[in-house]
C-alpha cells in the first residue's frame, strides 16, 4: 500500500498546476490597450523547471484605474500579453490582468475599468483600496506581494474638461444702424443703456442675455427711430428703466417677472398708463422722442421731457426736495404756438351754421367773448380748454406737443384708452343715450402730427366730420354750452345763447350740432337710425 500511495502524491502534484490554472482561465477578459487582439488566457504547457515567478519591487505604489503599473522581479516570460497578473484585495475577487509588456524582469500593465467594481465602496462611493498582486507566466507566483509591495488603487479621476471651444467669430456689424461698429459702438442697441450697463444689470439679476436677461443686441425700428428692446413691446430697454425710476424712486431693476411698473422684461406693459395722466407708456416714449425730434435735442435718459412715471414731466423741487408742477397753463408755448399759426394763415376766425358774421375759432361756448378765465356764469371759459382740471398747471396729458389746438389726451391713440378726438370715447361716452353715426368712420388724430390728415390744416381747426364746425369746438359739450354737467338732470338744456343745440357736439357725426349740415345725410333708413335721429335726449352732457 505505502508505494500506491506515493504514486497517487505524485500524479495529484503533477496535476495541482493545471487547477490552479482553472480560474486564470474562467476569468481572463480582454486587456488593456496593447493586448486588445490577444485571446483569453489559456492554460499555460506545466513546466518541469520549478522557476516560478517573484515580484521584488512594484511603483508607482499609488495609482488609480486607467494608471500604469511596473512590476520588476523575475521569471517573467519576455513579450507582449504573455503574463498575467493577478489583483486580489482582501476579501474580494482576483481580477485577471495582461501585461501590456514583459521581459524577465519587468513587467507593465495598464489598470483597466472592471478593477472599479472590486474597491471598497463606504457610504456610497469607491474608496482608494489595497490590492494583493500574484503573477502568472510559465508557472505561478507561490504567493501574492506582502503588504509593503501592494499598491493602494483609487477609482478613475472623472475625464478632464474638454479644452473650451474656440469661440466663432462675429462679423463686427452695426446693429442700431448709427455708423459705428458694434466692436466700438459702446451701446450697441442704442436703448440708452451702455452694454456695460446692461451686462451689470443682468449680473444684479443673476441672468445673462441668453437666459432672460436684457440684451445688447436685440432691437427694431419703431416710431421712426431705433429702439433697443428686449421684450419686444415697442418701448426701449433704456426708456423703460428710467421710467421705472421716476415712478419708484429707488428700486428699479427689471423684475424677471411681470410687476406693476414699466419692465423692460415684460412684454404686456407698452399699453399700461402707470402714472394716471391718460397717457400710456408706449405713447409717453412717442412724445418724449417727438419732442426731442421736435427741438433738436438729443435723446437722455437724465431727465425724460415724457415719462410715464410721473404725472407732470415738466417739473421744479420744493425746498424739501420734492417735485411740484412746473408748466403753468397760463403763457403755456405750444398754446402761443398755435394761436400764432391760427393768426398767420386766418385761420383764427370761423364761420359756424346759423352764425352771422365770423366767430374767433377759440370761442368755445359761442358766447362772443373769448375768455382769460372763468367769467360769471361761465364756468368753461376757453382758458380751460387746455387745463382740463383747473388745477393751473399741465400735466403731461393736458400738453398739446404738437401745437394743433388738441391736448395730447384727447389724441391719443393708445389699445385701451380713447379720448376726445376718437371714436371709443364718443361711443363710449354716450353709447346708452345715442347711436353712433354709422355711415361713414371719420379718422381721428395724432399726438405727434400737427396736421394728421395732411391737407395743410392742423387738426384743432381741422373739422374730421366735414360740418363746419372746427374739432376744438366739438371736444366738449359742457365748453361748448358753457353748462355744467348735472347728475340729477342728463337732459338740462339752459344754455346762455338760448340755443341748445349748440352744445350737442361731436367730432365725428355730422349731424351734431347740426342736422342740416352739408355732410349729414339728407335720408336715413328706419332702423339704422342715429344721432339726433334715434328718439335719444335731445342734449346730454356727459363732458
Amino acid at each position: 500500500m505505502a508505494p500506491s500511495n506515493r504514486l497517487w502524491r505524485r500524479c495529484a502534484a503533477a496535476a495541482l498546476p493545471a487547477l490552479v490554472l482553472l480560474p486564470a482561465t474562467a476569468h481572463a477578459q480582454a486587456p488593456a490597450e496593447a493586448c486588445k487582439a490577444a485571446t483569453a488566457v489559456s492554460a499555460p504547457t506545466v513546466s518541469k523547471s520549478k522557476r516560478t515567478p517573484s515580484v521584488s519591487r512594484v511603483t508607482p505604489m499609488r495609482l488609480a484605474v486607467g494608471g500604469r503599473l511596473e512590476l520588476r522581479g523575475r521569471y517573467f516570460r519576455p513579450g507582449r500579453c504573455r503574463n498575467t497578473v493577478v489583483f486580489q484585495r482582501i476579501g474580494g475577487r482576483a481580477v485577471f490582468v495582461k501585461a501590456d509588456i514583459g521581459t524577465r524582469k519587468l513587467l507593465r500593465v495598464t489598470l483597466p475599468d472592471r478593477l472599479e467594481k472590486q474597491l471598497t465602496v463606504r457610504r456610497g462611493l469607491s474608496v482608494p483600496t489595497r490590492f494583493r498582486l500574484r503573477v502568472l507566466s510559465v508557472r505561478f507566483g507561490k504567493r501574492f506581494t506582502t503588504t509593503s509591495r501592494s499598491p493602494v488603487i483609487g477609482p478613475k479621476p472623472p475625464p478632464a474638461p474638454p479644452p473650451p471651444a474656440k469661440p466663432i467669430p462675429v462679423p463686427d456689424v452695426d446693429t442700431d444702424g448709427d455708423g459705428q461698429l458694434n466692436s466700438v459702438d459702446a451701446d450697441d442697441d442704442n436703448d440708452l443703456l451702455t452694454d456695460v450697463e446692461e451686462r451689470a444689470i443682468n449680473a444684479q439679476l443673476g441672468r445673462t442675455e441668453d437666459n432672460g436677461g436684457l440684451s445688447t443686441l436685440k432691437g427694431h425700428r419703431r416710431n421712426g427711430g431705433y429702439v433697443g428692446d428686449t421684450d419686444d413691446d415697442g418701448v426701449g430697454d433704456g426708456y423703460e428703466l428710467r421710467t421705472a425710476r421716476d415712478l419708484n424712486s429707488t428700486q428699479f431693476l427689471p423684475y424677471p417677472g411681470k410687476r406693476s411698473y414699466a419692465n423692460p422684461l415684460d412684454a404686456t406693459d407698452a399699453e399700461t398708463d402707470f402714472d394716471g395722466d391718460g397717457l400710456t407708456l408706449a405713447s409717453e416714449q412717442r412724445l418724449w422722442r417727438y419732442e426731442a425730434a421736435r427741438i433738436g435735442r438729443a435723446l437722455s435718459l437724465d431727465e425724460l421731457s415724457y415719462s410715464d412715471g410721473t404725472k407732470f414731466s415738466a417739473y421744479s423741487r420744493d425746498g424739501s426736495g420734492r417735485r411740484v408742477p412746473g408748466l403753468p397753463a397760463a403763457g403755456y408755448e405750444r398754446e402761443a404756438n398755435f394761436r400764432a399759426w391760427a393768426a398767420a394763415t386766418g385761420n383764427d376766425f370761423v364761420d359756424l351754421p346759423g352764425d352771422t358774421g365770423r366767430r374767433p375759432l377759440l370761442d368755445v361756448n359761442r358766447d362772443g367773448v373769448v375768455s382769460g378765465g372763468p367769467v360769471g356764469d361761465q364756468p368753461y371759459a376757453e382758458a380751460s380748454y387746455y387745463d382740463l382740471d383747473g388745477s393751473g398747471a399741465l400735466d403731461d396729458g393736458e400738453r398739446d406737443e404738437d401745437a394743433d389746438g388738441l391736448t395730447n389726451i384727447d389724441e391719443t391713440d393708445g389699445q385701451t384708452l380713447g379720448f376726445r378726438m376718437t371714436r371709443t370715447y364718443w361711443n363710449t361716452a354716450y353709447s346708452k343715450f345715442e347711436t353712433e353715426f354709422g355711415p361713414v368712420e371719420y379718422a381721428g388724430t395724432r399726438f405727434d402730427d400737427p396736421d394728421s390728415d395732411g391737407d395743410g390744416m392742423r387738426d384743432g381747426a381741422d373739422d374730421q366730420d366735414f360740418d363746419d364746425v372746427p374739432n376744438i369746438m366739438e371736444l366738449s359739450r359742457a365748453m361748448a354750452s358753457n353748462v355744467r354737467r348735472d347728475p340729477s338732470d342728463i337732459t338740462k338744456e339752459r344754455v346762455p345763447s338760448g340755443r341748445p343745440d349748440h352744445g350737442r357736439v361731436q367730432p365725428f357725426n355730422p349731424c351734431l350740432p347740426n342736422p342740416r349740415s352739408r355732410t349729414c345725410p339728407n335720408y336715413v333708413i328706419s332702423g339704422a337710425e342715429w344721432a339726433p335721429f334715434d328718439e335719444s335726449p335731445h342734449y346730454v352732457i356727459f363732458n
